[in-house]
Parts: structure tokens; C-alpha cells; sequence
């Protein structure tokens, strides 16, 4: 309803015709239509104030509700601690896809570096060392062959398998020891009697590959958890000596976290989705 305020002294200088009787009530009536329009008019005004103030109080609540969620999520959030070895090829995969599936659980990674000793306030390692995977509560995640890299114009890439004898006169490029894929290329060189072949220890995945990129010398690439990209590799078999390496998934002895149970079983359910015969290049 839309009040118009009428104006009470125009109604005054009505023509004497309406009387006077006539014209006091007319007087009377205009005039309370204009206290009635006054009411409302400052009713509306209050209604606003009253609806700003409101508005202001509901902004403000949210503001307070979001920060009170906000650490209410925030203390809620549980952080696991991984430590892994360096894997160019499925863990960055792996990670990515558990942070999708449970976003409530942040993760903290680090390098694992020593092969005697689980690494301090770190609640579940990936490795590749056996002795310290005996030394807890461990399974085997991944068995995989370990295969002899070399560059794709090298005249042995031409065959699908090469033999012990052909690669006796060839240079060989190994990681360090304190690496445990060093430890194990260099006890595997040893028992082939290739150990005096060996040209050059480097520290870095990266280094090793590049080189073996140049013609450097062969090197061995284990065939899942590294990513190899380059088109100027090649990888193949030495017939009849396999060499394989396990992947471990290892955690303190005692009972497990749930957080700690979650994330072990996404990991073990990863890897048997993997768990496809290996093919050489």
C-alpha cells in the first residue's frame, strides 16, 4: 500500500460551500492522513537502519563462521610422513592421485638416505634396501627387473638380448654405493666379472642417464620406477642374468595410525594395478 500525505492547509482553503461541519472533518481526516503517511515514512527510514545493522551483524557472523571452520578443518587435517627413494616414474603419479582421493590428509615427503636406519618421526618409507625391510613391519610392493641401458645408435642395441661375452670389452657407468642401486649394480658387475669395466661413479640419476645418452658407457636402469623419456636409450637383457630389485613398503613395528592403515592400503592397491609383465625396449 502506497499512502500519499496530504497537504492539511490546502484542504483549509476549501470554498465555505462545504460547511463547516463538512470542514472539519475533511480538516480532521487530511490530517491524520498525514501523521499516518509521517509513521510510515519513518518506519521505512527505521527499517533500513535496522536492515543495514542486521546486514552488517550477518556479514560479520559468516566471517566468524568461515574462520571457526576453517580451523576446525585445520585441526582435523592429519599429516602422514613419507619417506620414499628417488623414483622419477610412478610416485609423483602415485601422490598426486592419493592428495585427489584424500584431501583431508596432508602429506610430508622425504628423501630416504640411509639403508640401517628407518628415518626419525616418519610414519611409512618406500624403499628398496631388504635388510632394514627386515627389520620392520614390511611388504613387498614391487619386484622389478633392472635392465642394461645404452645409447640407440650403439651397434648391441640392434639385438633383443645380449650375451655376457659381448659385453666384456664394453665400458660400464654405475651409481655410487651409498646409492642402493649403486650397492647392488656394483655387487651384480662383480659376480659377471665386469667390475674392472667399469669407467666412471657418478651420484645423480640424471648425470648417469645423460651420459649413457653420449655414448658414455651402459648403465642400468630399473625398468618401472624410473621414467625414461630420452629417445636416444635403449634397454635390454644380458641372457641368462637377470637382475632384479624389491620395492619395499615398510612402517614402524606395532600398531599403525589410521591415517597410516589408509594411505598403506592405497599404496599396495597401486601397485597391483601395475603389476603387468615388464617388456624391453
Amino acid at each position: 500500500m502506497i499512502l500519499r500525505e496530504v497537504d492539511a492547509e490546502a484542504v483549509c482553503k476549501l470554498r465555505p460551500e462545504f460547511g463547516a461541519r463538512r470542514y472539519r472533518n475533511v480538516r480532521q481526516y487530511a490530517q491524520n492522513l498525514g501523521k499516518i503517511a509521517d509513521f510510515y515514512r519513518q518506519r521505512r527510514q527505521l527499517n533500513e537502519k535496522i536492515a543495514t545493522a542486521v546486514g552488517a551483524a550477518c556479514t560479520h557472523a559468516r566471517l566468524l563462521f568461515n574462520q571457526a571452520l576453517e580451523e576446525l578443518k585445520s585441526s582435523t587435517n592429519e599429516t602422514l610422513r613419507i619417506a620414499m627413494f628417488n623414483s622419477t616414474n610412478m610416485f609423483p603419479s602415485m601422490i598426486a592421485r592419493f592428495g585427489e582421493q584424500h584431501p583431508s590428509i596432508q602429506l610430508s615427503l622425504c628423501k630416504a638416505n640411509r639403508p640401517d636406519v628407518f628415518p626419525e618421526n616418519c610414519d611409512v618409507m618406500i624403499h628398496a634396501w631388504p635388510e632394514l625391510a627386515a627389520k620392520l613391519n614390511s611388504v613387498c610392493l614391487l619386484d622389478e627387473e633392472c635392465l642394461l641401458g645404452m645409447n640407440h645408435d650403439h651397434p648391441l642395441a640392434q639385438a633383443q638380448q645380449i650375451t655376457l661375452e659381448q659385453l666384456r670389452k664394453q665400458s660400464f657407468l654405475l651409481l655410487t654405493k651409498n646409492n642402493i642401486l649403486g650397492e647392488l649394480t656394483h655387487n651384480y658387475c662383480d659376480e659377471l666379472g665386469l667390475l674392472s669395466n667399469v669407467s666412471l661413479v657418478c651420484d645423480s640419476q640424471q648425470t648417469l642417464t645423460s651420459l649413457v645418452e653420449e655414448n658414455m658407457g651402459f648403465a642400468f636402469f630399473p625398468a618401472r620406477t624410473w621414467k625414461i623419456e630420452s629417445q636416444a636409450l635403449c634397454l635390454r637383457r644380458i641372457e641368462g642374468h637377470a637382475l632384479h630389485r624389491k620395492v619395499y613398503l615398510s612402517t614402524p613395528n606395532g600398531a599403525r595410525s589410521p591415517v597410516t592403515q589408509t594411505f598403506c592400503r592405497f599404496v599396495e592397491a597401486f601397485f597391483r594395478s601395475l603389476m603387468q609383465p615388464e617388456e624391453a625396449n
